[in-house]
């Protein structure tokens, strides 16, 4: 599964993901830099949307892996901030290229 933000009226590649591949949601930093995973809770049965709660911050080195057990995700270049918007799924995901 291939998995794009929207990026200026286009489509730019996030991730590579491979559902099921592991029993739970497992971030794989391939970006070549350090990374945000930012997860946080569904709101209204989408991603996307503010929430009351305050998002989960999770710095991945490169290479490195990471997981979360929120709805909702997205990445960020180590340091900046985004909103997630991509919906949580057991598997891998490689992330390739991460977004503010």
């Amino acid at each position: 599964m291939v998995i794009y933000r929207e990026r200026g009226g286009g489509k730019a590649v996030t991730a590579i993901a491979f559902p099921g591949k592991a029993a739970t949601p497992v971030y794989v930093n391939t970006a070549g830099e350090r990374v945000e995973l930012v997860s946080g809770p569904m709101v209204g049965e989408a991603c996307g949307q503010t929430a009351d709660t305050p998002v989960n911050r999770t710095t991945i080195p490169t290479g490195g892996r990471a997981e979360t057990q929120d709805a909702c995700w997205c990445c960020a270049p180590a340091g900046q901030a985004c909103v997630p918007s991509n919906r949580t799924g057991v598997g891998q995901a490689f992330l390739i290229h991460c977004y503010p």
